[in-house]
């Protein structure tokens, strides 16, 4: 059944741009906010009315796929900007709504731009790295793809060559979750010419992305995938037969290409490289130490940096609003529409037992981007009249503390965010859609309560100045937080000035978009250099240090190695998280545990930012700082 034009929630779909299994793609108009997207939408009509298990495992699917792409938050995967359920012509039809993206896919990029030429090494470098920056950060929230093969990237921008390609990894329909019960389904999804050994047999792991990735980039280097036939020969092939090497197929390739893709495709996924980025690491290494013959063998080969700088996707601004809603509702929870000041309503959903001055997070509802990156959030501050047992107690109590003080004054101190609980999986209606909403826990451990939202988008809690003496300075740009040093050897500490914390789990984006370091300052005194710094630095390093003066030989270094989990090189944006708690600091790079050290030197002070100068002129970019206290 063709939906064209239909409108769907407050989309009208305009035309179909790809079909599936068991949904359409359909390029949509969102009449709201007057803007272009894509909609998948589910086609449960096409099964027979009586196979009602086909049907639930359709739907299944779907909310699984939905699930997944709420879960991450990355530059390099599709965003989800709605989702929701409607009924035409007495047919239940579940929709998800995504950006339009009007270069389709790099399968489709490649055949408009190249038809048959091959890329060059240097050039499925870059692809390597961005489809397996995407997959590495998936798999550090749980989840295997599945599914990763040229048709599933989309091409964000107008690239002319393929080292512009700015890509998006989509379509989590076969997501497999790693926390999945043993009693999971152990269905067979895939696509055969891509799926790894153990994906045959029902047994996905994240090495099995690792070897799709691998085939892909065999593909675009040689124009073939390495198995070939029909299902049952290509099955048999990934089972039992050793691919051959990538050279001997395209002679241009080198043995150290060779040996990189050949063992990303080993049958046993203990035998591959450690993690997906490290796969991609290699093959870039074996890229820059290859004397590499090119399709035009009198061009000298361009050395491949380390990681291309790309400036971060900016997300779409915040939404600051307030409701006021009874006691009643707050008691037993539920939903109440907020007319925001672009006209939209949305209904916003009120937990049972709600607080006043709670806030209530919903993403993608705030203000649209740009640039390309996701919509903000709307922050919704409840306000709950009390109830009048406890208004009668607050007026008795006033009266006791005027009669034993005889002084009149209460000072009221009220948290920017009170409490906010964030659940992964709620839901909230813009006009007649669904929206994403979400209400935040402290992933950390132990667990404490929000005391701090800041997106950092504007002067408020932070220093905003320089010391142009000193080299540095921290400012508020492009609705970011930006510091910068110029003077080799030294970090510019930027702090709060408003509250001081003593145990807390403190977490920050932060994106070095040149020079070398940047980091968190916490339990800083507020007048002279006695603090702790935990630095990350652009070439994966970290280190965690005690400051007990202005020299360098008063700095102790209390932890320090490389992580897998810090994303290298500029341009790329790290979750940087440390948790205090009396001695015990333990420190976090994208909600991943990297080390930790004891020390009770400092037990009190201010939290703030560095960026520091090893050898190069630093500029780090900061965004949505949260503490929770413990």
């Amino acid at each position: 059944m063709l939906l064209e034009g239909i409108q769907l929630g407050r989309y009208r779909l305009l035309r179909v741009i790809g079909s599936g299994g068991m949904a359409d793609v359909y390029h949509a108009e969102d009449t709201t906010m007057a803007r272009y997207v894509a909609m998948k939408v589910v086609r449960t009509e096409h099964m027979p009315f009586q196979d009602v298990k086909a049907q639930a495992d359709v739907a299944r699917l779907f909310q699984r796929e939905m699930l997944a792409i709420t879960r991450l938050n990355h530059r390099h995967i599709l965003p989800l900007y709605d989702f929701g359920e409607q009924r035409v012509n007495d047919i239940t039809l579940d929709y998800m709504v995504m950006p339009f993206l009007a270069e389709g896919s790099l399968t489709d990029w490649l055949k408009r731009q190249h038809a048959a030429c091959l890329l060059t090494p240097q050039e499925v470098a870059l692809v390597v790295q961005q489809a397996a920056d995407a997959l590495q950060y998936a798999h550090e929230n749980g989840l295997i793809h599945q599914d990763v093969k040229p048709s599933n990237f989309l091409v964000r921008n107008r690239a002319t060559t393929p080292r512009d390609l700015d890509l998006l990894l989509a379509d989590f329909g076969i997501v497999r979750f790693t926390t999945a019960t043993a009693t999971s389904s152990q269905s067979v999804r895939g696509t055969p010419a891509y799926m790894a050994p153990e994906q045959w047999e029902g047994r996905p792991v994240p090495a099995t992305d690792q070897y799709a990735l691998a085939i892909m980039a065999y593909q675009l280097l040689t124009g073939n995938t390495p198995f070939q036939g029909r299902l049952e020969q290509v099955m048999h092939q990934h089972l039992m037969t050793p691919p051959k090497a990538p050279s001997t197929v395209n002679a241009r390739l080198s043995p150290a290409l060779d040996a990189v893709i050949l063992r990303a495709l080993e049958k046993k996924p203990t035998n591959r490289f450690p993690t997906i980025i490290d796969f991609a690491r290699a093959f870039q290494q074996a890229v820059q130490s290859s004397n590499l013959l090119t399709a035009t063998p009198s061009t000298v080969p361009v050395p491949l940096p380390p990681t291309p700088v790309i400036p971060p996707a900016t997300n779409g601004r915040d939404i600051r609003t307030s409701l006021s809603i009874s006691a009643a509702l707050a008691k037993t929870g539920g939903s109440q529409p907020l007319t925001l000041t672009d006209g939209r309503v949305v209904s916003v959903p009120i937990p049972s037992g709600a607080r006043n001055g709670q806030v209530i997070y919903l993403a993608n509802l705030g203000e649209p981007s740009s640039t390309g990156g996701q919509s903000g959030a709307l922050l919704v501050t409840l306000t709950v009249p009390p109830s009048l047992g406890v208004r009668v107690l607050s007026v008795i109590g006033l009266i006791l503390l005027l009669i034993i003080s005889g002084v009149v004054g209460v000072v009221v101190h009220q948290n920017d965010i009170n409490q906010a609980n964030i659940a992964t999986t709620a839901t909230a209606v813009a006009s007649a859609a669904t929206a994403t909403a979400a209400v935040v826990n402290d992933p950390y451990s132990p667990p404490g309560t929000l005391a701090l939202y800041d997106p950092l988008e504007a002067p408020g809690h932070w220093q905003n100045s320089s010391d142009t003496a000193f080299g540095g300075a921290c400012q508020f740009m492009g609705g970011n937080y930006h510091l910068t040093q110029s003077k080799p050897s030294s970090f510019f500490p930027c702090t709060n000035s408003d509250r001081a914390f003593s145990n807390f789990a403190f977490d920050v984006q932060m994106t070095i978009t040149r020079g070398n370091c940047g980091g968190l300052v916490f339990r800083y005194d507020g007048s002279g250099p006695t603090e702790y710094l935990f630095e990350v630095c652009q070439d994966g390093s970290y280190r965690l240090y005690l400051y007990k003066g202005s020299k360098a030989s008063d700095a102790v270094t209390l932890a320090y190695g490389n992580s897998p989990a810090i994303k290298q090189g500029l341009g790329q944006m790290n979750l940087l998280a440390v948790v205090a708690d009396g001695k015990a600091l333990t420190l976090y790079a994208n909600n991943q545990k990297i080390d930790q050290a004891s020390d009770a030197t400092y037990s009190i002070g201010y939290l703030g930012f560095v960026a520091e100068d090893n050898q190069n002129a630093t500029e780090v970019v900061y965004s949505k700082a949260r503490v929770w206290q413990i």
